[in-house]
């Protein structure tokens, strides 16, 4: 193996690790997961050289859609604050085309995707089960409000949102690879 090919490698397991752990990263807070993204939209500036990610109808559409939220920026009250929220939106489409790369170029990576992912959703699932009966979950954190579960996110209420918005992945994990092993 010689040492371009160990570099190609280092570049691809760091962010590819960062995206299969993306789902824990949720449940830990939005620093690791926002650290995350931004981690492997940096390294998608070293790796993503094929023309076929920069020339397609989503990146002509995110950068129109970027514009305008920068514009947009411009034209608020806070100037500052709006700038801060929408200049670094980028690192979205970066890091969004880093997975597609890295699902084209990684065969196993989606099953080890969603493998994180339902871990995820059987520990949340039990450990809300585990809250609601006993009162504090298995880290011992009590619930925040009366009958309402909060899981691992603690007095963030979020616990159903993270369910609802990833959901859709996992069933549709599940039927793609319920589908490959039936044929």
């Amino acid at each position: 193996m010689n040492l371009s090919k160990k570099k190609i490698d280092f570049f691809t397991n760091i962010p590819g690790y960062l995206i299969i752990l993306l789902p824990i990263f949720l449940i830990a807070g939005p620093l690791l997961s926002d650290l995350a993204v931004s981690i492997v939209a940096i390294f998608s500036l070293f790796i993503l050289r094929d023309k076929k990610f920069f020339y397609n109808y989503f990146f002509i559409i995110f950068i129109i859609f970027w514009c305008l939220i920068l514009v947009s920026s411009f034209l608020a009250e806070d100037k500052i604050l709006s700038l801060k929220n929408s200049i670094f939106y980028f690192r979205f489409l970066l890091f969004s085309l880093f997975v597609w790369w890295f699902l084209e170029n990684n065969n196993k990576a989606l099953k080890k995707i969603y493998c994180v992912l339902l871990f995820c959703y059987l520990a949340i699932i039990f450990d809300s089960f585990f809250q609601y009966i006993n009162g504090s979950n298995i880290f011992n954190m009590e619930l925040v409000v009366q009958n309402r579960v909060s899981s691992f996110f603690g007095d963030e209420l979020k616990m159903g949102g993270f369910l609802m918005r990833l959901f859709p992945v996992l069933v549709a994990l599940t039927f793609f690879f319920y589908k490959k092993k039936k044929n």
